[in-house]
């Protein structure tokens, strides 16, 4: 399996990249980042990081021949940045014969499909709500620790889907059943 992850030097990301380093079915981990990752050293010892290979990009909205030979030759790509049309747009022309899984984190109220424009507050709702976690309020809201949301993808990516979308119980149950 050969994964690609987006945004891998964030919060989450990080934890995938230490997960995915430990699973011997996944061979290769593309990490694509704006800067260069400072990989801490991993106190497990079966951490393979001889499979990471970490592309620094300048934006997400233009890659280079080589990047995007690499998304087309991905079997899983989880992506952890804003924007959505990605994998569309670099492999739109390309032949993946293998299934490929697409991971893709948001909120439950943030409007799946952007064409549509929210009758509620439009702007708001299609954003993805990533000052949430700064409100006072969301402590009351349901939670999962980074570990187990992503160890919850990394199932999800090694395997097919049986759901379309996922909720946090879901997910959970999920993280909690691979660790």
């Amino acid at each position: 399996i050969k994964l690609i992850i987006t945004g891998a030097s964030g919060f989450v990301g990080t934890e995938l990249l230490k997960q995915s380093l430990r699973i011997p079915t996944i061979k290769t981990v593309i990490a694509l980042t704006r800067k260069p990752l400072v990989i801490q050293a991993e106190s497990r010892s079966d951490a393979d990081h001889s499979k990471l290979r970490n592309i620094v990009v300048e934006g997400y909205d233009q890659y280079s021949v080589e990047t995007k030979a690499e998304f087309a030759t991905a079997n899983t790509y989880i992506y952890l940045r804003a924007m959505l049309e990605a994998r569309s747009s670099l492999t739109a022309k390309t032949k993946n014969l293998t299934p490929f899984r697409f991971i893709y984190i948001s909120s439950t109220k943030t409007e799946r499909d952007q064409s549509k424009t929210p009758s509620f507050k439009p702007e708001y709702s299609l954003l993805r709500m990533a000052i949430a976690c700064a409100l006072w309020w969301t402590v009351s809201l349901p939670s999962i620790r980074v570990s187990e949301i992503s160890a919850a993808m990394l199932k999800q990516s090694l395997s097919s889907f049986k759901k379309d979308t996922l909720k946090n119980h879901d997910l959970l149950r999920l993280g909690e059943s691979e660790l």
